[in-house]
């Protein structure tokens, strides 16, 4: 019965190495709702768009040779020609967003035809996507802390 638990603990282990394990880098969604329609207002979340929509923002600002800040998720609202555009990236933090981990984005100039309607900065893995990307997050959680314990409790007086 203890190699079976042993078993079961190291699987257990493998399986949250494997969903917790995500590197150093920073993943942001990376989109535009004027050439994709799923990058709207609340991102449609889907196992396509995570993988053709999201972006290692340390791979693509270490492009850049004068990229030294560490990079920050944003979604950019604007009104350009009297249409409404999303806007999902990777970006280097401006001097007086470096702090902020959550929260609104500087004011930026933009040309005479566009109007920045809201600007939002973030920190952690895929949190410019909205409502339905932190959902996914907190049951991800969820599952973590109550599943796997649960599992293996079930298991032990399976026996």
């Amino acid at each position: 019965m203890a190699g079976r638990m042993t078993v079961a603990l190291q699987a257990t282990l493998f399986v949250l190495a494997a969903v917790l394990y995500q590197g150093e880098a920073l993943r942001c969604w990376h989109c535009s709702s004027d050439s994709s329609p799923d990058c709207g207002d609340v991102i449609t979340y889907s196992e396509h768009n995570r993988q053709f929509h999201t972006a290692d923002c340390e791979a693509d600002l270490r492009q850049n040779p004068y990229t030294f800040a560490r990079p920050v998720c944003k979604k950019i609202v604007e009104i350009k020609n009297g249409a409404r555009i999303v806007i999902r990236k990777c970006d280097s933090p401006l001097p007086d967003e470096r702090d902020i981990t959550d929260g609104v984005c500087s004011t930026v100039p933009s040309p005479s035809h566009v109007t920045v309607e809201s600007c939002h900065v973030c920190t952690t893995d895929l949190c410019n996507g909205g409502h339905s990307a932190l959902g996914h997050a907190s049951v991800m959680t969820s599952l973590l802390f109550f599943g796997i314990p649960s599992i293996l409790f079930a298991y032990r007086w399976s026996y």
